[in-house]
């Protein structure tokens, strides 16, 4: 028994699969709501501007804990944490890290007087 007669339908070319465009002007082709916002995050991403960065100043005085409050926080999320000053370089080695809640991230790190700047990707 023959089936329905098929046609070939040749499909558009996929980004990264064409030699006529560049990135750029793929990047430019399209202008509509959520593909065009999905293609500038990758653009951006391949340029290493991620929306998963921050920095903070960790408490000062006779605090020990400072927290990371951001709604994409779960329950496996990590924060890498980098120095961003001398005195928060000082401070990585020290500093523990637990999602208390959904969107929070306590650093638990030493008292101290002085201002200790650190920077943080969100992974997870």
């Amino acid at each position: 028994m023959a089936g329905p007669a098929r046609t070939i339908t040749t499909l558009p070319p996929r980004l990264g699969r064409t030699a006529t465009k560049s990135y750029a002007d793929l990047l430019a082709s399209r202008t509509d709501g959520e593909e065009f916002r999905l293609r500038g995050i990758v653009a951006k991403a391949f340029d290493g501007k991620t929306n998963n960065t921050g920095t903070l100043t960790l408490a000062t005085g006779g605090a020990t804990t400072t927290d990371i409050d951001d709604q994409r926080i779960g329950p496996t999320t990590i924060a890498f944490l980098t120095a961003i000053d001398q005195n928060g370089a000082a401070s990585i080695p020290t500093i523990s890290q637990a999602v208390v809640q959904p969107g929070k991230i306590r650093l638990t790190h030493a008292a101290s007087a002085l201002t200790r700047t650190i920077g943080y990707a969100l992974f997870g």
